[in-house]
């Protein structure tokens, strides 16, 4: 299957959609509501599936001190994980922060870190001495 990934504006109640569709050990409401909320400054990334057209994955990137960017959250619906839709949002947010000059993006130790530490690892993020997960870009 081929997905579309947009990167958009603002869009919480899509993103709160997404996450509130995460298995409980993900994300519980008040980290879904938070995130929700920080759609609001964040870059935006949804993934799409080009046949239904139905948002399927959401990542959320914050700017942190040039030249380092900070993703706050990938998360894919469930009859799509493992499909490469992941994969396809981590691409898009590699080809756009390449663009803006970013040298470095990061993931902070949390539920973040631990639930996707497999694909995070496969993805090329390594941890630094202060327990972030650093990628260059």
């Amino acid at each position: 299957m081929t997905y579309l990934v947009d990167r958009s504006g603002s869009a919480p109640e899509l993103i709160k959609d997404l996450l509130d569709s995460l298995p409980a050990e993900f994300a519980d409401s008040d980290e879904v509501e938070q995130l929700a909320r920080a759609a609001k400054d964040a870059i935006n990334y949804v993934a799409f599936d080009k046949i239904a057209f139905e948002p399927v994955g959401v990542a959320l990137v914050a700017g942190g001190a040039a030249p380092v960017s900070r993703l706050l959250v990938i998360a894919v619906r469930e009859p799509h994980r493992r499909r490469g839709v992941a994969t396809a949002l981590l691409a898009r947010i590699h080809e756009d922060l390449v663009a803006d000059s970013v040298a470095v993006l990061e993931v902070a130790p949390g539920e973040l870190a631990k639930q996707a530490a497999g694909f995070l690892a496969a993805s090329g993020f390594a941890p630094d001495v202060t327990g972030n997960l650093r990628k260059a870009v």
